[in-house]
């Protein structure tokens, strides 16, 4: 079996388990075209890596292109769609966070549990459907740049110089807003930093098990934040006077724009889900005597066993999960979660291989260019940001809001996930940084401390030393 490498985070079973469905046929009347039994979660470091069946894959990622790549209408369709469907999915969690959880009976609970597991399985479906529709748009729209940029007589240092323009969302995200809030900061009366706490607490949040942010842990970020970010070196409508794009083409960049926030903002209610469905599986694993973490890595049947009948889930499983398991669809088209003396069976159930990491040339796409020299920080997850010092190179699996403190001390990012409108590229792209994403294993091929040369400007690394 073939499969193409998606993700690598520190995620649990739940996420892994809801994810996994959202793209299967089990899921009615899904937004997914195509949608398909092939995606897999499987162990690697620390972090799960998230694969899909390549064939499958590309059959969603074609269906997405021929619906919504050049189809206004479509677009406009699934546009508001995905805001309907958002509304309807922080409200969930809007009841959860009024609800009163320490007085639902167990079955009440249990019934909460399932409809929030319904509701999710219908968003997470979205939120594949316009991760992978941002990554087709950019993409053409990158190809279209480059093609009217050549036709205009400009260099290729040109061109990359307004991806940033073209490429940015349409609108504010949190993150913007936030570098605004870190300029008032230290004159804002505190009743008013209280407000905002509540309101970004969830940044922190990327799963179920997941922390937000205390007060101070919230007030040490926004002090962390540069208030202040690159001013682009050409308006929007600049751009389109200087590439003359066809009708056609300014409505794709269009579409880029709306949908590069779209994804942002998507991410931000992501966020926010598992930061307020914290209260619920709160609530489960006091009843548990487990701890949130521990409910993060059971399956739903598990915590449908517990509410309905009371059967215990074994805390040892729960802690052999911590250290690594492979979720997938078994032939009969059931869900397995397989951890300990069992993944190795698994693996070659579904016909995993892990990749060989070659060690020729380092490479990937420029999102920002630039170039920067000095010492490898591997960031695999958060809690090796506290390594990156000022100067350092930061080379990510990928980057989220979480680490824009440390990516400000860094002189340049290497990203192995990720496209040009990606959390590395955009924020990169704001503070002026060199930045290549999509550098296939860099984090396993660089090591920490390592000095590196970064060329964003043809998208290549070389290790010095």
């Amino acid at each position: 079996m073939d499969y193409t490498r998606i993700a690598a985070r520190e995620f649990g079973v739940q996420f892994c388990d809801i994810s996994t469905r959202s793209i299967a046929p089990e899921v009615k009347g899904s937004v997914v075209p195509a949608p398909f039994y092939g995606e897999i979660f499987v162990p690697e470091d620390r972090n799960e890596v998230c694969c899909v069946e390549t064939d499958g894959w590309n059959r969603f990622h074609e269906g997405l292109r021929k619906k919504y790549l050049y189809s206004e209408s479509n677009f406009r369709k699934l546009d508001a769609a995905f805001f309907k469907a958002t509304s309807e999915a922080l409200a969930m969690v809007e009841r959860i966070a009024k609800a009163d959880m320490g007085l639902k009976t167990d079955t009440e609970l249990k019934e909460m549990f399932l409809e929030y597991r319904d509701n999710d399985l219908h968003y997470i479906a979205y939120d594949w459907v316009v991760w992978e529709l941002n990554n087709i748009y950019a993409n053409e729209t990158r190809d279209t740049m480059e093609r009217l940029g050549k036709s205009a007589k400009l260099k290729q240092e040109e061109i990359l110089a307004i991806y940033g323009v073209v490429l940015k969302p349409e609108d504010k995200s949190s993150l913007y807003k936030l570098r605004e809030i870190a300029g008032r900061w230290g004159k804002m009366p505190i009743n008013e930093k209280k407000r905002l706490h509540q309101r970004y607490r969830w940044i922190p949040c990327p799963d179920y098990h997941y922390p937000p942010f205390t007060f101070k842990q919230f007030s040490d970020y926004v002090k962390n934040i540069k208030n202040e970010t690159a001013k682009d070196q050409m308006s929007y409508d600049g751009v389109i006077k200087l590439l003359k794009p066809s009708k056609s083409e300014r409505a794709l960049f269009d579409r880029t724009r709306r949908l590069t926030y779209i994804k942002d903002f998507k991410d931000d209610a992501k966020r926010v889900r598992f930061c307020d469905a914290q209260l619920m599986y709160g609530e489960i694993a006091k009843r548990m005597g487990m701890t949130l973490k521990d409910v993060s890595y059971m399956t739903a049947e598990e915590i449908t066993g517990f509410l309905g009948k009371g059967t215990k889930v074994k805390k040892s499983l729960i802690e052999e999960r911590t250290k690594g398991f492979v979720l997938y669809y078994d032939k009969g088209h059931k869900v397995r979660c397989v951890s300990g003396d069992g993944i190795g069976r698994a693996l070659e159930e579904i016909g995993y291989k892990t990749a060989a990491v070659g060690l020729g040339e380092i490479k990937g796409t420029v999102a920002s260019q630039g170039y920067a020299k000095g010492r490898a920080i591997i960031v695999k997850s958060m809690a090796d940001l506290h390594k990156v010092k000022k100067g350092d190179i930061m080379v990510a699996i990928a980057t989220v809001p979480d680490f824009v403190p440390a990516m400000e001390r860094a002189s340049g990012i290497i990203a192995e996930e990720g496209g040009i409108t990606s959390h590395a590229a955009i924020v990169s792209r704001e503070l002026r940084l060199p930045c290549i994403v999509g550098a296939t294993n860099v984090t396993r091929i660089i090591r920490d401390g390592d000095m590196l040369e970064l060329d964003a400007t043809n998208g290549k690394v070389k290790i010095l030393k």
